[in-house]
């Protein structure tokens, strides 16, 4: 563990961060609001997050902010158990390369969120445990969601269903939202991917969601990659018509979004999910299948070997 260090630091007006680097990679955790991770990126480069400026330093409040980052909610998001303001100060503790964050129970939902942050002694890979814990008298359905904001400007590649001409069965489905065009100009439907572009000029709400069998997605943005990769398990059931994978796009950011399998959990008992990530450097943005298949796909098969 000699390439980690863990270190006490002010971000963006919130006094109590965490700040986890190994040299190549450095990742800001804020304690004083969360669960959430703030910062994923090339140490002494620019963040790849979303962060929201207008409430970047704030804390307390009885009214949901957007703050940017990574965070945790449960599924579905339903007007009896809502995912409430995540305004408050987290309890953390740390070990070696690990920071685990835990938020108080919601007083509504009565679900407690933990987010445990790994990262690797040296390359980009970074482990995110997420848990949820009832802390109800009486078992309760849900589904770990763990939601990905991205800075404005890229291009996000999806993998599709593989072209089966002669398969009379359907493989796979496409959810949409009320609010989603599916027209929309910012996606474009290859054979084996999807390309969703983020346009900061359009402020059109756009959300997609899917069986992503594949179980990963990435973002392209200023020749900077982001990769989240994740278990999608055939035959589970998932919320949002059996979404593994979701994600939103409007004028200020992408947002690439995971969901686990729903679980009937009893009182006190838990569940979990996990992601890994990965940035590579000096990525083009792609604009064909071809690009995608020529620059982006070996990454991604190098991660999985």
């Amino acid at each position: 563990m000699s390439n980690i260090s863990v270190k006490k630091i002010e971000y963006k007006g919130w006094k109590n961060c965490l700040e986890l680097s190994n040299g190549t990679v450095t990742l800001v955790v804020t304690t004083d609001i969360g669960p959430r991770i703030m910062s994923y990126g090339f140490s002494g480069k620019c963040n790849v997050f979303f962060e929201e400026e207008e409430n970047l330093g704030t804390t307390g409040g009885g009214v949901y902010k957007t703050y940017g980052g990574h965070r945790l909610w449960h599924a579905p998001q339903v007007g009896e158990r809502p995912n409430e303001p995540a305004n408050d100060p987290v309890e953390y503790e740390i070990s070696g390369n690990s920071i685990l964050l835990r938020q108080k129970t919601e007083p509504v939902s009565r679900i407690q969120k933990e987010m445990a942050v790994t990262l690797s002694p040296d390359g980009t890979e970074v482990t995110v445990r997420h848990r949820l814990v009832n802390k109800h008298v009486w078992p309760i359905k849900t589904s770990a969601w763990a939601l990905t904001t991205l800075a404005p400007g890229g291009v996000e590649i999806i993998p599709w269903v593989l072209f089966k001409p002669i398969d009379y069965l359907p493989n796979t489905a496409l959810v949409y939202w009320p609010w989603t065009k599916p027209n929309d100009s910012r996606m474009t439907f290859f054979e084996r991917y999807i390309l969703l572009r983020q346009i900061p000029e359009n402020a059109e709400w756009f959300k997609l969601g899917m069986p992503n069998r594949e179980g990963w997605a990435a973002y392209v943005n200023q020749t900077s990659m982001f990769v989240k990769t994740f278990e999608h398990i055939d035959g589970a059931e998932y919320p949002d018509h059996l979404c593994s994978f979701e994600t939103f796009t409007y004028d200020r950011m992408m947002e690439i979004e995971t969901l686990s399998p729903f679980a009937v959990l009893p009182a006190g008992s838990a569940i979990e999910s996990e992601e890994k990530w990965y940035l590579f450097d000096n990525v083009p943005t792609p604009e064909t299948e071809e690009a995608i298949d020529k620059n982006i796909l070996p990454l991604i098969r190098g991660l999985k070997e």
